[in-house]
Order: C-alpha cells, then sequence, then structure tokens
C-alpha cells in the first residue's frame, strides 16, 4: 500500500471535526484546484523541490544538495476559494562543468500554505548544502534535509542529496558512475559528482489535498 493510500486511511479514521473524508488529490504541476460543492475544508500536504547536484568542484567529489520543505494544515470551507492556484516547484538542475547547479523552488497552495526549495551546491567545495527552510501558514512545517559532504579520502564519492518528507535523496557520483544521481522521492535533492562530472537533477515538489465532506 502507497504511503498515500495509507494516509487516506488514517484520514478516513481520524477525519476533524467530525467530517467524513470523502477522496484526495494529487498535484504534481502547476494549475488550478476546484473545491467541490460538498467540501467543508481540506488537509493539505505542500512539499518544495530539491536542488540540483553540484558539479563544479575544485575538490576530486561535489557534496550534496538540499531537499525541499514540506508544509502541512488543515483549511476551513470559510477560508477555501472556489478555486486555488497550486504551485508546484520544478527541481533544480544538476551543475555542469560550465553552469552552476539550480536551487529548488517554492511549492504553494493559494495564498494558505507556502514551502521553500533546498539550497544548490555551488560552493565549489566538498562541503554538503542545506535544505528548504520550513514554510509558513502549515499546522506543522518541516525542514528539508541537508545533503551530506563529499568523501575525497580513500574510497571517493559525491555527497548523497538532502531527503524530503517523502523520501531520500540521489546517490553522489562514484567510480563507475560518476553524475551524481537525481533525487528519489519527491522534494528530494540531488546527488554531487564524481570526478567534476555533472550533478543530479532535483525531485519536483507536490502537493496532496485530503478533501471532506459533512
Amino acid at each position: 500500500m502507497s504511503f498515500i493510500k495509507m494516509m487516506s486511511r488514517q484520514m478516513s479514521m481520524l477525519s476533524p471535526k467530525g467530517y467524513r473524508f470523502r477522496k484526495f488529490t494529487v498535484v504534481t504541476a502547476t494549475g488550478t484546484w476546484t473545491k467541490p460543492p460538498w467540501c467543508v475544508g481540506v488537509y493539505v500536504i505542500v512539499t518544495a523541490s530539491g536542488a540540483g547536484g553540484g558539479g563544479r568542484s575544485t575538490a576530486t567529489c561535489a557534496g550534496g544538495s538540499g531537499g525541499g520543505g514540506t508544509s502541512m494544515g488543515w483549511i476551513s470551507e470559510s477560508d477555501l476559494n472556489g478555486d486555488e492556484t497550486v504551485t508546484v516547484g520544478a527541481g533544480g538542475t544538476g551543475a555542469t562543468s560550465t553552469t552552476n547547479a539550480g536551487a529548488g523552488n517554492a511549492s504553494s497552495f493559494g495564498s494558505h500554505i507556502t514551502t521553500n526549495g533546498g539550497a544548490a551546491n555551488n560552493d565549489n567545495n566538498a562541503a554538503p548544502e542545506v535544505g528548504g527552510a520550513p514554510g509558513s501558514g502549515g499546522d506543522i512545517n518541516i525542514k528539508g534535509g541537508q545533503g551530506s559532504a563529499s568523501a575525497n579520502g580513500g574510497t571517493h564519492r559525491g555527497g548523497m542529496g538532502g531527503g524530503s518528507f517523502w523520501g531520500g535523496g540521489g546517490k553522489g557520483g562514484f567510480v563507475s558512475v560518476n553524475v551524481g544521481h537525481a533525487g528519489n522521492a519527491y522534494g528530494a535533492g540531488a546527488g554531487g559528482s564524481y570526478n567534476s562530472a555533472s550533478g543530479g537533477a532535483g525531485k519536483q515538489g507536490v502537493c496532496i489535498v485530503f478533501e471532506f465532506s459533512r
């Protein structure tokens, strides 16, 4: 059973204020969420995107980049608009030999909840980069995971990307595959490269809307 379906079962058992859980919507691209006529409130989980992995390193290997933050909370019917703009942050691009890595991008649900993307590894050294700062508007606001530093002694390896609420970041590059790996889960940061190859791409964000009726 997927994590989202498991959460749906929990929502059914723990519906806030006696409301009944009806369905959930997974939003993976920027667009509009329209409130169903029966909807009296939503519980929303918003995750920003992860940053692209480092690659322009003066050290042997580049550090991993940060994962996106996550914010979640209940929004009552009285606060909801008929249409809410949902912004889903695109994943940051990985660094190349001539370009810097891209930072993660913010995600939001209307003006109610927003959260921030991870930081990219562009300091040209082996250090990691921090995850996205906690967002605002949520009842729970979670910082994205920090990427790990690269290993330049003994067995060389690029740093691993920072994880998000949904899972782990991409692996760092190694001798056999020297590019950094892309972020795995929604909002995850990408791994840094081995031997100044390209970094991986950060994973896009996501917005999950759990919808309730009377």
